[in-house]
């Protein structure tokens, strides 16, 4: 009855039963958010007769079946979010020529691949794409969506490579494809990125190395590369990442040494560098990060001694620097770090006795 309705929010409850059908009877409605519930049922067959509807945001809300077609009669809709449902079935295709700024279908079963009219999507500025159940090979189509901002594949079924194209989201702020089923090369051109804040493309097998130019991303808070097979230096220009928080390029296949400007990261809360080939010795820089609280250093060929700086990193709750060739003793310092909960020093070869400071660390657990 509530024919002249605008808005509708009913988001964040404990809401359950189908979605009624008689809510296309709003047909006034600009804005309708219901996530976060626990229906039943589909969406509403008829949901087209909303048709000055902006945004429809429905998130982890259980619903099943399929997308109705009439969807495809939302013709200024700008918004739509569907992620972390039930959904199954093709996406209609009309879904890829609407105007929309913000398109999820992550975390549903959704059938096919992504259609090459992906690139009618001219406006879009956030894709979520993650765990959709879509497949196959990315059109080249998606790599000319000038305006993207957020692009997540995360977590698919994938094929193929990530193109050099890429590097034409010049927009581009968070990109993260980890464990997309993409592999190969990476391409050099996503570090002509400078928009870039967080880079995630971890667990994806790429064949890469770190250009000099990973310098100029100075907007970048998180990358992580783990499990991949990227080899050669960490270059020094690294140091100029200063708003970099996460830096996990753990299980590579990297050389040589640390380099002492990682010390430059002052906001870096995690770092981790485990299972690579690096040598050399931990640089004695590494005493300034003092946000950090995970360093992961283990199973490469470090050696020399453990900086006594270490003690500074007051924030520290996990130490692992197992399997290295790190000598001499552990420094008394190391009873600095109060909420130490995890330190890993095995398959090393320290020497002399186990300093009584590390009787302050309450906290320890492993």
């Amino acid at each position: 009855n509530l024919s002249k309705l605008l808005f509708l929010n009913l988001s964040d409850n404990d809401l359950s039963g189908t979605i009624p059908s008689e809510i296309v009877h709003l047909v006034g409605l600009h804005t309708l958010r219901i996530g976060d519930n626990n229906f039943t049922g589909s969406l509403p067959q008829e949901i087209g007769r909303l048709m000055n509807l902006r945004i429809l945001d429905i998130p982890r809300s259980n619903i099943s079946g399929t997308i109705p077609i009439s969807i495809e009669k939302l013709s200024i809709l700008s918004h739509l979010d569907v992620e972390s449902n039930n959904l199954s079935g093709n996406i209609p295709l009309r879904i890829w020529h609407m105007n929309l700024k913000h398109l999820s279908f992550a975390g549903n079963n959704f059938n096919g691949s992504i259609p090459k009219e992906i690139v009618n999507l001219r406006s879009i500025e956030t894709l979520w794409l993650w765990k959709s159940g879509l497949s196959g090979s990315i059109p080249k189509e998606i790599w000319m969506l000038r305006n993207l901002t957020w692009l997540d594949m995360s977590q698919s079924s994938f094929s193929g490579s990530i193109p050099r194209d890429i590097g034409k989201l010049r927009n581009l702020k968070i990109l993260r494809m980890w464990k997309s089923g993409l592999s190969g090369s990476m391409p050099e051109e996503i570090w002509t990125l400078r928009n870039l804040e967080q880079l995630d493309i971890r667990m994806c097998n790429l064949i890469g190395s770190f250009p000099i130019s990973i310098g100029a991303l100075v907007n970048l808070t998180l990358i992580r590369l783990h499990y991949n097979k990227l080899f050669g230096h960490i270059p020094h220009e690294i140091g100029k990442l200063v708003n970099l928080q996460v830096l996990d390029l753990g299980n590579n296949n990297l050389s040589g040494f640390i380099p002492p400007e990682i010390g430059f990261l002052k906001q870096l809360g995690q770092l981790d560098l485990s299972d690579n080939f690096l040598s050399g010795e931990i640089p004695s820089t590494i005493g300034n990060l003092s946000n950090l609280y995970y360093l992961y250093l283990y199973k490469n060929s470090l050696y020399g001694s453990i900086p006594d700086g270490v003690g500074n990193l007051h924030s520290l709750s996990t130490i692992q620097l197992s399997g290295n060739s790190l000598s001499g003793a552990i420094p008394a310092s190391i009873g600095n770090l109060v909420h130490l909960d995890s330190l890993f020093l095995d398959g090393n070869e320290l020497s002399g006795s186990i300093p009584f400071t590390i009787g302050n660390l309450s906290k320890l657990s492993e």
